[in-house]
């Protein structure tokens, strides 16, 4: 896949959006697209929000997806496993970008969790 950041944009013309997304009730075993890339667009990541939305302690992880595939080597945690007390919110602002085919993805991990997420980021589209 040709990289943006490195090859450029296509046209001149490019536009700056930002964006959010939100997710309600993920539970155990699924999995929710964060940001699932299209080419030619930049993603720059502002903040994911996780909340426990059950009164509990639940577990959840956050996954980055080079390329579009899930196979091991195109994959790295982003956030690795966090446990969230009962109602506890979670708040990752570290700022970074993805490009193209790449995506992010949160995973519920125990049994009855039902967790809401938010994200907020930038999208820059090339085509």
């Amino acid at each position: 896949m040709a990289n943006p950041s490195t090859d450029g944009p296509t046209s001149a013309n490019g536009t700056e959006i930002l964006r959010r997304k939100y997710h309600t009730d993920l539970g155990d075993s699924e999995s929710e697209f964060l940001i699932n890339g299209t080419a030619g667009y930049i993603y720059t990541v502002l903040s994911i929000i996780v909340s426990n939305s059950v009164a509990t302690p639940e577990s959840f992880y956050v996954l980055m997806f080079g390329d579009g595939t899930d196979d091991a080597d195109h994959r790295m945690s982003l956030i690795p496993m966090q446990e969230l007390a009962s109602r506890e919110v979670f708040v990752f602002n570290d700022r970074f970008t993805i490009a193209g085919t790449d995506e992010i993805k949160i995973y519920g991990n125990t049994a009855g969790c039902s967790f809401d997420t938010w994200i907020t980021y930038i999208e820059q589209r090339w085509v």
